[in-house]
């Protein structure tokens, strides 16, 4: 599967010492030396064949190339004066004979519009999506003609209509890959644009007596001459890899690929004889992993069009997290090898302590990088999908020691102290496991969000005044359970009670009931208020746009959930939102401040990102230097 992939076969009749680092060079690209029929890998097994068999010489050279690579490597070898006797252009599909890079946007536009009429007239497009599609979507319908595209759009700029348009463009089945809490919005969108008749993936426990089962859904489909469109969450995937087997998609959409970002796939494990094995990684219960499912999922034989849906790929804002991305995509396209991806584009020095032998956590060579993913990204910026659309302005709230509340307790038997303190010999007991110090750091965030209590409640009732629409984005399960009980007795009491419905949702929480809060806040037309966790209704979920105004009372600390939670109120049909991000001084907040301002640096290197400018300088405190002066004067004088 590695192969069948738009690529380049080079052949060299002479070589360059400096062109047997080109693996390293350039991810995805894999040289031979040829002697006959035989041929050999450039690099140690050539060298040690060499040196057995001095008096061979090879016949000529292969290298094998990604097309989003030729370049590149066409760079290297002019480099070095050699020129290739013979290239070879292989499973292009169309690729290069159009193409649409050279294409103005009047152009791709036109086509796209173009292709909706006639999937209007073959009986798969309702009218209305012809009267409700943007440019941008239009434009991506022509962009995404191609075996691989990535659609990196802002927030909210209807990224699944998008896809659910580009998938139509091409018959045959379709699986849809989407985040749990999200499966309800696709379906919806895909009933109210299309004639299309979805399928929902549900566990057992979900599923109700009358739905029929995948294999009676096709049957169905087949019977009737339609095509099979399957929706299925993201989280569960490992569960359903063979039962997917049998839609034989053509078309695979990944709706928020970054939650498949993870790049460590095999482990090697020493053998009873001495040698090396390599394995598929598990989890600690010896499960599947996620990111193993989606490797199997995306090589499906059938499948001839694999399209990426993420506002955020670097999520964490490093590098590293597209290479697994890009792999699911273009399967093969920027190596095979984690490991080189990570040497050649995330500052890769040798470290022991990394599971990939690399320090994974900087970032190199991104225009080189963005130059290969040119030939499938497409990237639409904030301006164009939200210039018409009202402003969410963001306010960044320091709180003082003084106006925080004691945190409330960790969990019955404990304070947050207790519960950090005890967590801590874990993590020295167990060699610094990342899971723990994860979780570390998100407790250390909760007690924060905690001791926000008393004047987010506050903020709740003033921003209920006058028929306001509130959303409170809390840390955990307990915040939001609690919060939501002490706002239902704030609104019922005092001059300002409002008595505006109240609507909790966190993990716990049914789908049925999520969504059904979700759907009362955004056809609410008076004060409401809906308290949540920030992963419960973060990624996904659309209808909290209504929002007049928005509390982020628990700090994201990964830069891609920033941009997703504020997406969440930067979408089609919202209205000006006041987003409101609390920050305790004296906390753990006050760190990932520091955390998140470094981390926006490769994503706007990266991507245009304009949905992230200035928003640094704001959680520094930086957007009112006269007040910043000012406090600091407070602080050398005090």
């Amino acid at each position: 599967m590695i192969f069948q992939q738009p690529h380049y076969r080079y052949l060299l009749r002479s070589w360059h010492p400096t062109l047997d680092e080109i693996e390293q060079l350039v991810p995805g690209v894999l040289a031979w030396a040829r002697f006959g029929r035989r041929k050999i890998r450039v690099g140690a097994k050539l060298d040690d064949f060499l040196a057995d068999s001095p008096w061979l010489q090879p016949t000529e050279y292969e290298v094998f190339v990604p097309v989003n690579a030729g370049y590149l490597v066409e760079h290297y070898l002019t480099r070095t004066d050699i020129r290739p006797h013979q290239r070879d252009a292989r499973y292009i599909d169309g690729m290069i004979e159009t193409p649409w890079g050279t294409w103005s946007w009047d152009d791709m536009v036109l086509w796209g519009t173009g292709a909706m009429h006639a999937m209007v007239q073959r009986g798969e497009l309702k009218p209305k999506a012809l009267a409700e599609a943007t440019d941008y979507q239009r434009a991506g319908i022509c962009w995404a003609q191609r075996p691989a595209v990535m659609n990196t759009w802002p927030a909210g700029s209807g990224k699944s209509l998008g896809a659910i348009l580009q998938c139509l463009t091409l018959p045959g089945p379709v699986l849809f890959l989407t985040p749990a809490k999200a499966r309800h919005s696709v379906r919806r969108d895909v009933l109210k644009y299309s004639s299309v008749e979805p399928y929902v993936m549900l566990p057992e426990s979900e599923r109700r007596k009358d739905t029929p089962t995948l294999t009676a859904y096709l049957a169905d489909r087949r019977a009737k001459g339609q095509r099979p469109f399957v929706i299925v969450g993201s989280e569960a995937l490992r569960l359903y890899v063979e039962q997917l087997r049998q839609i034989n998609p053509v078309t695979q959409v990944w709706d928020e690929i970054h939650m498949f970002g993870d790049g460590k796939r095999w482990k090697m494990v020493q053998m009873v004889d001495g040698t090396a094995d390599f394995q598929l990684k598990t989890t600690a219960k010896g499960n599947q992993k996620l990111a193993i499912a989606a490797m199997e999922v995306s090589r499906f034989e059938s499948t001839r069009r694999r399209i990426g849906l993420s506002a955020t790929p670097l999520d964490d804002g490093r590098p590293r997290r597209l290479w697994a991305q890009y792999d699911l995509l273009w399967p093969g396209g920027f190596g095979s090898s984690f490991s080189r991806f990570v040497g050649r584009h995330c500052r890769g020095a040798r470290n022991d302590y990394s599971p990939t032998g690399y320090d994974d956590k900087g970032a190199t060579n991104l225009e080189e990088l963005r130059g290969r993913a040119s030939f499938f990204m497409h990237e639409v910026t904030y301006s164009q999908s939200h210039g018409q659309l009202p402003p969410t302005r963001v306010d960044v709230e320091y709180l003082s020691k003084s106006e925080l509340n004691r945190a409330d307790r960790y969990d019955e038997g404990n304070t947050y102290g207790q519960a950090q303190r005890a967590l801590a010999k874990r993590i020295a007991g167990a060699g610094r496991d990342p899971m723990l110090r994860r979780q570390l750091t998100e407790m250390r965030l909760a007690e924060a969000c905690s001791r926000k209590r008393l004047y987010v409640i506050n903020e709740t009732i003033e921003g209920l005044q006058g028929g306001g629409k509130v959303v409170i984005f809390t840390a955990r399960r307990a915040d939001a359970e609690l919060w939501a009980v002490k706002i239902r007795d704030a609104v019922k009491k005092g001059d300002r009670a409002t008595r505006a419905p109240v609507y909790m949702v966190h993990g716990g929480v049914s789908d049925g009931d999520k969504n059904r809060a979700v759907d009362a806040f955004r056809e609410s037309d008076g004060p409401i208020v809906l308290v949540a966790t920030g992963q419960s209704v973060g990624v996904g979920v659309d209808g909290l746009q209504t929002a007049t105004l928005a509390i982020f009372a628990m700090l994201p600390w990964r830069p891609g959930d920033f941009v997703q939670w504020k997406g969440r109120f930067d979408r089609l049909g919202g209205v000006a939102t006041l987003l409101k991000v609390v920050i305790a001084q004296g906390t753990y907040d006050e760190e990932v401040v520091m955390r998140l301002v470094d981390k926006f640096g490769p994503i706007e290197e990266y991507l245009t990102a304009e949905e992230l400018s200035g928003v640094g300088d704001k959680l520094m405190g930086m957007d009112n230097m006269e007040a910043l002066l000012d406090n600091l004067t407070d602080l050398l004088t005090a």
